[in-house]
């Protein structure tokens, strides 16, 4: 039996260790190329919204911060801020920025470098965010493996995301929200409640598909993480008007609202909203235009949302108080993927918080004291996130099978792998339910 384990965990050992060589070289392969430009991702694409709209805070021209939205959703090709991005050496349209006022504060000490340089300096940041995630992540899953073999996995399960080196080489804020996330899932494990609030408040005040996050943890009596993270999002709107302005914030909601109504149908969202607006409208998929469904779509979309959401809180429900906390980790797993899954825009590079769930899951399935090793349950978590983390050529595809629906389907992979991480999720939180007394 001894020399059977000794096997096992050799055979283990090997495997790991291919897996993190592999996702070394594909991270590697891909960072040597991250400036080069092409049509699936522009090098700082999202991080010009940033700049530019700092510059034109800086210049006092606040009223074309928040660019009308035109045929597509995701560039600015006219105005002020258009014109601004090109003047700072930017080639390519830029996208818009689409953030409260006070969240422009970090990207006003940017401005007084060029924009090259401002985006080499945000590439750097972000990799040193990825490192803190994976340190982090590290930490998080004592209890599985060794230390050496725990490093191998978070490392691999990182690297080898493509949503992750998609928001790196955009220059979006995802990565950052990434880490803000692990850090409230460590804080809520450690009992510190009031700092777990303040970081979902962050984070609800960036993104608001989060304030599902809200909702859980009022639902599982976190009284003071839900005041903490109000607070926090009421004192970030307080200072966005105090520093900024009235005027410029009523513009931010006045677009929010606006943002709100659009359905986006371009491959890069991944959104069960998306998947519907491709299947069902003759929307281009690989355009970003918005696209105004009809009622039966907007009713499908809000009823299969409702039904994973009732799903998921009914079965929380069936958890007795005394054994929440064992489970906490599936619980905030799920949070994360049915947020990932209901959202109206999910765009691909959030998908690189699916790697904490994957973790969460794989950790859950591998504790020495776990009923859940069965081959079944880990093969089927590691196909939902190969299907999330690996990125096929769409437009290529596109272009030799043409836009039918299963062409839309493809496209449409990373998300049934959200939906295959989510149901392994929830079949483990039903399956250790059962198993209390």
């Amino acid at each position: 039996m001894k020399v059977r384990k000794n096997k096992k965990n050799f055979q283990l050992c090997i495997t790991l260790s291919i897996l993190t060589v592999i996702s070394l070289i594909y991270f590697i392969t891909n960072f040597t190329n991250i400036k080069k430009d092409t049509y699936t991702a522009v090098f700082g694409v999202d991080l010009i919204s940033y700049y530019t709209a700092a510059k034109l805070m800086g210049t006092g021209e606040i009223s074309e911060i928040y660019a009308e939205v035109n045929e597509d959703f995701s560039a600015v090709n006219s105005g002020r801020f258009f014109e601004t991005a090109k003047d700072s050496g930017f080639k390519f349209t830029p996208t818009r920025f689409v953030y409260m006022p006070v969240f422009l504060a970090p990207f006003n000490l940017l401005t007084g470098l060029s924009f090259s340089a401002a985006a080499d300096l945000w590439l750097m940041l972000n990799l040193m965010i990825i490192t803190a995630v994976i340190v982090l992540q590290w930490h998080l899953t004592r209890g599985m493996l060794t230390p050496a073999l725990r490093a191998m996995v978070v490392i691999s399960v990182n690297l080898v995301s493509f949503p992750l080196f998609y928001a790196l080489k955009l220059g979006q804020t995802t990565l950052l929200i990434y880490l803000a996330v692990c850090l409230v899932y460590y804080c809520v494990q450690k009992d510190k409640n009031t700092a777990a609030g303040i970081l979902l408040g962050l984070i609800v005040s960036m993104k608001y598909s989060p304030l599902l996050f809200v909702i859980y943890f009022l639902y599982r009596k976190k009284y003071r993480l839900v005041i903490s993270c109000l607070t926090t999002t009421a004192v970030l709107i307080i200072l966005s008007i105090t520093l900024y302005g009235l005027p410029l914030n009523k513009m931010y909601w006045h677009y929010l609202t606006d943002l709100s109504g659009i359905g986006i149908a371009g491959w890069s969202n991944q959104s069960l909203y998306a998947l519907l607006l491709r299947q069902f409208t003759s929307a281009n998929a690989l355009l970003f235009n918005p696209v105004t469904a009809g009622l039966w779509i907007s009713l499908l979309r809000y009823g299969v949302a409702l039904a994973i959401v009732t799903a998921m809180f009914h079965l929380f429900s069936r958890c007795r108080d005394e054994n929440i906390k064992p489970l906490y980790p599936l619980e905030f797993s799920a949070m994360i993927l049915c947020i990932l899954i209901i959202s109206p825009v999910t765009w691909l590079h959030y998908l690189s918080l699916t790697g904490l769930s994957f973790i969460i899951i794989i950790a859950f399935c591998l504790k020495k004291e776990s009923l859940m090793q069965t081959p079944a349950v880990i093969f089927t978590s590691i196909t939902g996130y190969c299907l999330v983390v690996f990125h096929p050529d769409y437009h290529r595809l596109l272009a030799v099978t043409g836009q039918n629906c299963f062409s839309k389907l493809i496209i449409s992979l990373p998300f049934f792998g959200t939906c295959l991480l989510l149901t392994t999720n929830l079949w483990l939180i039903k399956k250790t339910i059962g198993n209390y007394p």
